[in-house]
């Protein structure tokens, strides 16, 4: 058995190892917004080595075979991005690089699919997946390393985890050339750095969660240092900007823009987006959704007489389609399924 043909059995056994330890984080009672993502890296990177395996082993024919590895590598660059946002923005997955991100993704896998339909070859696919991944990584590491700059100076965690995003982007352009050259010796062992690389991530998100936590907050912290807003006016702005939301109910209304709210809170609107994103760690829709799905809960509990679609008018909501997605975002349950969860509590209680 040669060097080579080792290579590519570790790499399949790892796909396994991937997707066990993407299970073992189903075992954990509560679970942050950092263990779902990495769950999903780790279940989609497992899955794509597990197909590359069984691709090597038909030497790369079959169109099956080769779309099990071309759909979960198309996938990587939303879902590591989404985990490396997570870590590395205030907003998180709310940020509007992944909005970006998202849609080009599905114009990358169609492309992808057509080149080989129109039978150029999955070899031409696979190129265009790497390098759409390294783009994705490239981009946050420059957009992410302009915001958080200078770079030298950053808290040790944040420094770290960002030298991991950026050593991912070498690493990727490195298998893409390789990939072009059909250098395969060469690509096995660059995929056997990106397992390493993952599988540190992991350990620390099983053993030392709060070490994303602290990269978060550092690199929040940045972000505020950089802040238009002074300290005293952020405090009354927040102050102010809570009393309006809750006395006055502003989110009840479906067309409420952030310009408009701006206006209310005496904040240009930069500066609204600004406290909203930097110093509050959400984004606009997030924060007034928010609101309205308290709202929805409070009426689904008290009000059984309402019909879902009267909650969601009432709580702000301006189409059904628009709530029920809202409200499984925030809770993870339908309207349906929370209220119907809610009342059987309440029959419990004597």
């Amino acid at each position: 058995m040669n060097c080579e043909r080792i290579v590519r059995l570790i790499i399949f056994a790892y796909g396994f190892v991937c997707i066990n330890l993407a299970l073992a984080f189903l075992c954990f009672r509560r679970k942050a917004a950092i263990h779902w993502l990495m769950m999903a890296l780790l279940a989609d990177f497992g899955a794509m080595c597990v197909a590359g395996g069984i691709s090597v082993y038909y030497q790369y024919e079959g169109f099956f075979v080769n779309l099990a590895v071309f759909a979960p590598m198309a996938l990587l660059s939303p879902v590591g991005a989404a985990f490396a946002l997570e870590c590395l923005s205030p907003r998180g997955v709310n940020s509007p690089i992944l909005r970006f991100i998202l849609p080009l993704t599905a114009a990358v896998f169609a492309s992808g699919l057509a080149l080989v339909a129109l039978g150029v070859g999955w070899k031409a696919a696979y190129v265009l997946s790497y390098d759409w991944l390294f783009l994705t990584f490239l981009a946050i590491a420059v957009i992410e390393g302009i915001e958080l700059r200078p770079i030298r100076k950053m808290p040790r965690p944040l420094y770290l985890f960002y030298l991991i995003v950026c050593g991912n982007v070498c690493l990727i352009l490195a298998m893409a050339a390789c990939r072009t050259l059909d250098c395969f010796p060469g690509l096995y062992v660059l995929w056997m750095l990106q397992i390493a690389s993952i599988l540190s991530i992991t350990f620390l998100t099983l053993r030392a969660p709060e070490t994303f936590r602290l990269i978060r907050a550092a690199a929040r912290t940045i972000r505020c240092e950089r802040s238009s807003l002074s300290p005293e006016v952020v405090e009354e702005a927040v102050s102010r900007l809570g009393k309006l939301m809750a006395n006055e109910r502003l989110y009840l209304d479906s067309e409420l823009s952030l310009d408009e709210l701006a206006r209310r809170v005496s904040l240009s609107t930069h500066q609204l987006s600004e406290l909203i994103n930097i110093h509050l760690g959400k984004n606009f829709a997030w924060y007034v959704n928010s609101f309205r799905i308290e709202r929805a809960k409070e009426l689904l509990e008290r009000s059984p007489a309402m019909t879902v679609i009267e909650v969601a008018y009432g709580s702000g909501f301006n189409s059904k389609s628009a709530f029920n997605a809202t409200f499984r975002a925030f809770t993870g349950k339908t309207p349906t399924e929370y209220r119907g969860e809610r009342a059987a509590v309440m029959e419990t209680v004597p």
